[in-house]
């Protein structure tokens, strides 16, 4: 078991998406992407429920208290945005333990993970020490 900050988990969703959709890897770490998605999707589930009901909270409502879309997401302005992101920033500050199997570098270098993906997941790889 791994404690692992929530923020991390949540930054590591789309390289878990990609690792999940990549052919060609061996079958352990095939298998090993395939528990750590298991396990994460069991936090993100919880997380996302969580960011809804924050949303409904603190977004701007219209007169007969429907929640007002602007752009695609909803619009949350002024001091209800502020408690908003600090709700948030506690979320992902909160700790969880989960269990990783590491993976190698190696394993995973034909995926056409960026940089940044790479380093959302970096918890889960094996360090070459």
């Amino acid at each position: 078991m791994m404690l692992i900050k929530l923020g991390l988990i949540v930054k590591s969703r789309n390289a878990l998406i990609k690792l999940n959709n990549t052919e060609g890897l061996d079958s352990i770490t095939a298998y090993r992407i395939l528990k750590n998605s298991n396990a994460i999707d069991k936090e993100l589930k919880i997380y996302d429920e969580h960011q809804t009901k924050l949303v409904n909270k603190y977004c701007d409502k219209s007169e007969d208290e429907k929640p007002l879309v602007e752009n695609g997401g909803f619009k949350i302005t002024g001091e209800n945005y502020k408690k908003y992101v600090n709700e948030l920033e506690n979320i992902f500050n909160e700790n969880v333990e989960i269990s990783i199997k590491k993976i190698s570098i190696e394993s995973i270098i034909n995926a056409g993970l960026s940089p940044a993906q790479i380093g959302s997941i970096e918890y889960m790889i094996e360090s070459e020490n």
